[in-house]
């Protein structure tokens, strides 16, 4: 193989570099042939001819008195215009062509407006919904790719509706990890950053760690240049209603694995800027959850709503325990709670089907240690004998039945639970666990499911969660009859496109009441429903409802005014609740992230309580409603705070963290709560906290509705 030498070498790398150093190349090799060669010829074969003379003879021979020999003045021009004008106008061909493919390859880089642009990081299937979301209330989206830039282009271009969307995208291609790339994104200048990630074949089993790592140096980054938005600095002599702070740059993490993403609700990703940067942390499996279980805002788990009188409760059905099957189990066990638990006992049932129940059990069993060591629960393997009658050994129980395998840790003794002497109270978990090991072809569990649809006080839901999406589909197809005639709905996981169930759904529409009408897929990854804002709006304004001080210059601050001055003007005014939520009091022991989370879930709950107690915006509750309400809240919070990771109170933990001064304080920082009680059991302060959000439930619907009308004339 020859070598080439270095003086070539040097060319090579030189012609192939930037646009600049490309025509500075040129100009010095035009300038040489111009200086060296022809004006030296017009100087000697045209006896004195000056370079401004040989110059005109090159680009304009006819302009001029011609003093030189015509084959001289031939041969200036000749080389003259090959050389000198050849290699200019290669030089603009070459221009062209390379800022055509340095934007086709997402290699130019651009000056964005500050504040004006939104950055999404990574090419995952969802980036081209994203943007179309963020293209909303954002003048430019930058993206920045592993992946292909121009295949990227394509496809978040082909999801607009309006062309000139396609000239607002801006696309990048690099990694990242790299520190280089990331420096090119102008993050201390955008209004909001998303890292989601590359798709599962570029990322593979790494996608969340990378999400991580890309975080850490973009924080780094941006900590070196010294660009973090500040706080303002708490300011208790000015009324809660007029506290302001400068805004901070939220940065949204995405996450695929569900244990990563349980680990960064409690934990605080990066502690040293959790009060210059609003880290948002969030679950794919779990955003499409949320989606579903609350349809454009409204329950879908049920057909009316479940008030203190009914009988009937929630029934989810979560066919193969999945990622996205157990996030939307826990997403439905925290939004689930209703006031017939309080006043009848009645319960919201989550079950599980899956061919390796057993082992996924002891999977949740151990991530939930005490939750189910509170909860109700029961383990069922039918048996497999398609030749017999169905219905002998999978039996559906709608009421606690121990002697079809039911257990309560908290009265059974066969039933390990360290809390059935801790003086919890009784029925506070409002939430039974079931768990079916079998195929769903299973007779005895096509059974079961048949005869749960006929339950009249059953509000029932298939969840079809399969890792195959053939799979998902074929089992929504063969459900019992009485599924498709009885049940709220049928969900049908469609990791890949929702196209086949959108078929058969539009197929139905044609024949009134057709039972494949249910159908309704969900999971699909190049579907972008990350649109929390108003779920986030919402949660800052129940934080505001909890820091809100119960006295302010000498007086008694009462709740509901102090709620009610945010929309004072008939507008809602976000900056108060902003600075409460930048402020969010970590004193008690409990990292911000899990405050926020906390916050959150509550937020998603508001529409269940809305329905059950009929809140209407304005219309004040009667004073045992609002206890009532006080009791489900605190209901919820039990299950919230399980599944966050915390556990009860046990004799002895207090004394153990007695010389700390704080045992209280202590025990949370462990994930000890001692308030996961029955709300009979809860101390008067703790119930102050419960009774707040009671009375100003229905002002916060009066919010919502300007909410929800600002942004609908924004659009």
């Amino acid at each position: 193989m020859k070598h080439h030498i270095q003086p070539l070498r040097w060319v090579d790398r030189s012609l192939s570099s930037k646009f600049g150093k490309h025509a500075a190349i040129i100009t010095v090799i035009s300038a040489v042939v111009f200086f060296l060669i022809l004006c030296p010829m017009g100087i000697v074969l045209g006896k004195g001819y000056s370079p401004y003379g040989t110059f005109l003879q090159i680009f304009s021979p006819n302009s001029i008195d011609n003093t030189l020999g015509q084959l001289t003045g031939a041969l200036i021009t000749l080389i003259g215009s090959i050389v000198i004008s050849g290699l200019f106008i290669s030089l603009f061909i070459s221009w062209v062509d390379n800022r055509k493919d340095r934007y086709e390859q997402g290699m130019a880089r651009y000056r964005l407006p500050a504040g004006e642009f939104a950055v999404v990081i990574g090419g995952h299937p969802m980036t081209a919904e994203l943007c179309r979301h963020l293209l909303q209330r954002h003048r430019i989206v930058l993206v920045q790719t592993a992946c292909e830039a121009q295949s990227v282009r394509e496809a978040i271009c082909d999801s607009f509706d309006s062309k000139s969307d396609n000239k607002r995208v801006v696309i990048y291609h690099g990694s990242r990890t790299s520190v280089p790339d990331l420096a090119d994104l102008q993050l201390d200048e955008a209004a909001e950053v998303f890292i989601i990630g590359e798709d599962s074949a570029t990322d593979g089993d790494s996608h969340d760690a990378l999400n991580l790592d890309c975080y850490y140096k973009a924080a780094a980054q941006m900590a070196d240049n010294k660009v973090y938005r500040s706080v303002m600095r708490r300011e208790d002599t000015v009324a809660p209603w007029r506290r302001q702070c400068a805004p901070r740059l939220k940065c949204h993490i995405m996450f695929m694995n569900r244990s990563t993403y349980s680990a960064f609700q409690y934990f605080d990703i990066d502690p040293d800027k959790t009060a210059m940067v609003d880290i948002v942390p969030f679950g794919f499996h779990e955003m499409w959850a949320q989606s579903v279980l609350l349809d454009n805002g409204s329950p879908a788990l049920y057909r009316n709503p479940i008030k203190s009188d009914s009988g009937r409760r929630v029934h989810l059905v979560v066919v193969g325990m999945t990622a996205q099957g157990v996030a939307l189990a826990f997403e439905a066990a925290r939004m689930c709670h209703f006031p017939n638990f309080v006043t009848r006992g009645v319960r919201t049932l989550i079950t599980f089907i899956d061919p390796n129940a057993g082992r996924e059990m002891n999977y949740l069993r151990g991530q939930y240690r005490a939750l189910f060591e509170l909860a109700r629960q029961r383990y069922v393997r039918p048996k497999v004998n398609y030749g017999a009658k169905a219905g002998g050994t999978c039996r559906y129980t709608p009421r606690f039945d121990a002697t079809n395998g039911w257990k309560d840790p908290l009265v059974d003794t066969d039933v390990y639970s360290p809390y059935r002497d801790a003086g919890l109270g009784e029925r506070f978990i409002d939430v039974d666990f079931e768990f079916i090991e079998g195929d769903v072809a299973n007779p005895d569990i096509q059974w079961y499911l048949a005869e749960s649809a006929r339950d009249d006080n059953s509000e029932l839901t298939v969840a079809l969660c399969h890792e195959s999406a053939a799979a998902s589909l074929a089992a929504a197809l063969y459900m019992p009859g009485a599924i498709y005639d009885r049940a709220c709905g049928i969900l049908v996981n469609q990791s890949d496109s929702s196209a086949l169930v959108e078929a058969i759904m539009h197929g139905s529409e044609g024949l009134d009441g057709h039972r494949l009408g249910k159908l309704t897929a969900f999971g699909m990854h190049d579907r972008c429903i990350y649109n929390n804002r108003v779920r986030d709006m919402l949660a800052k304004i129940i934080n505001y409802v909890y820091c809100l001080p119960e006295k302010f210059d000498g007086k008694q601050l009462s709740k509901v005014d102090g709620l009610a001055h945010l929309i004072a003007d008939g507008t809602y005014n976000a900056a108060p609740a902003e600075y409460f939520w930048q402020q969010i009091n970590t004193g008690t022991g409990k990292p911000a992230m899990v405050l926020k989370w906390s916050n959150v879930y509550h937020a998603l709950s508001i529409p269940v309580k809305i329905d059950s107690f009929g809140i209407k915006a304005g219309k004040a509750m009667t004073a045992e409603d609002s206890r009532l309400l006080s009791h489900v809240e605190h209901n919820r919070w039990n299950i919230e705070q399980l599944t966050l990771g915390f556990r009860p109170e046990l004799p002895g933990d207090r004394a153990r963290f007695a010389d700390t001064g704080d045992p209280v304080k202590a025990m949370r920082k462990n994930m000890i709560h001692p308030d996961i009680r029955a709300y009979e059991q809860l101390n008067e302060t703790a119930r102050r906290k419960d009774d707040a959000f009671s009375l100003t439930l229905s002002t916060m619907v009066e919010i919502l509705k300007i909410i929800y009308t600002e942004r609908k004339n924004e659009q």
